[in-house]
């Protein structure tokens, strides 16, 4: 299991980086958010947006800036 038990909220206007050591889920969780892995349980929301059945519309709203 590469995530478990993992909640957080970004509000309009703040900033969000996904940090943590390697085989912490980092990407699974960056994965999950843009549509391309299905969470197994629990819910996924993007801007009040479940991930799992409104995949278009949350791909347009992700964005991401790598280093």
């Amino acid at each position: 299991m590469a995530v478990n038990d993992v909640s957080f909220e970004v509000r309009p206007g703040e900033i969000f980086a996904c940090l943590g050591p390697n085989g912490a889920g980092k990407t699974t969780i960056i994965k999950m958010l843009t549509t391309l892995l299905r969470p197994t349980t629990g819910a996924l929301e993007l801007d009040g947006l479940d991930v799992t059945t409104h995949r278009t519309e949350v791909r347009k709203r992700f964005s991401k800036i790598e280093a």
